[in-house]
């Protein structure tokens, strides 16, 4: 069985021993919906609550931190987040009309090519860039940084489905593998890791490439607003 990170956020407002009766409840939630089965992938899986009064600028900090400083069948840690409101210094247009609606990473045009949804481990964040404001040679590259990343995804999650499949298969009982299966167990796994490192490169030139796109066309102040509580955790599954 193995595990996989969670986080959840609650109110700032919440006291320290508030924020741990509510986690308590979630967690009751968790296995009222999922089962009380203890590989339910969920936070319910997590031993309990330590509450940190360390602050952090953005979620996906908060997240690493916690995943860094959790383990499985450990207890889950809170900390605070920053919520940012940003607010634009220009106006966003989308095929040459100003769009009313604004968005923190950054802005979502359906009909631009440049418009993509990647995966980012954790949850899914939309990231796009404003076509109609790019230059040809921006798109171009824009579009070619998404194919590279997506080609390498691709990869890497059918290695994903095969080990998993063939592991699934190692646990019947009933069934008598071949030394084929097990030579192919052996060898999945380097390329399963070289595969998810080249994801993960191409994804960080995608993004990389990306926000300085949206930081020249549209440059933006974050103010923060308010302070959330953010809870993780290496859940068993």
């Amino acid at each position: 069985m193995g595990c996989g990170y969670r986080s959840k956020k609650f109110k700032g407002n919440l006291t320290k021993e508030q924020l741990s009766r509510r986690f308590a409840e979630f967690q009751s939630e968790q296995e009222y919906e999922y089962g009380h089965d203890s590989y339910n992938g969920t936070l319910s899986t997590t031993q309990g609550l330590e509450v940190e009064d360390r602050v952090f600028d953005n979620r996906d900090e908060a997240d690493q931190y916690i995943a860094d400083n959790t383990d499985k069948w450990g207890v889950a840690l809170a900390v605070r987040v920053r919520a940012n409101k940003v607010a634009f210094k220009k106006e966003p247009t989308f095929d040459g009309k100003k769009h009313a609606e604004t968005r923190s990473l950054p802005f979502i045009d359906t009909k631009s090519t440049a418009f993509r949804t990647y995966w980012c481990g954790r949850r899914k964040d939309y990231v796009s860039a404003p076509a109609d404001q790019c230059s040809a040679t921006q798109k171009a590259r824009l579009t070619k940084l998404w194919e590279a990343y997506s080609s390498a995804l691709s990869t890497a999650r059918k290695l994903h489905d095969e080990l998993h499949g063939l592991s699934s298969r190692f646990k019947d009982i009933s069934w008598e593998p071949t030394p084929q299966n097990y030579k192919r167990l052996k060898s999945i796994r380097p390329e399963l890791r070289r595969a998810d490192a080249k994801a993960k490169k191409a994804k960080e030139r995608f993004v990389e490439f990306e926000r300085k796109l949206s930081e020249r066309l549209f440059p933006r102040d974050d103010k923060a607003t308010e302070t959330n509580w953010l809870v993780g955790g290496w859940c068993a599954e």
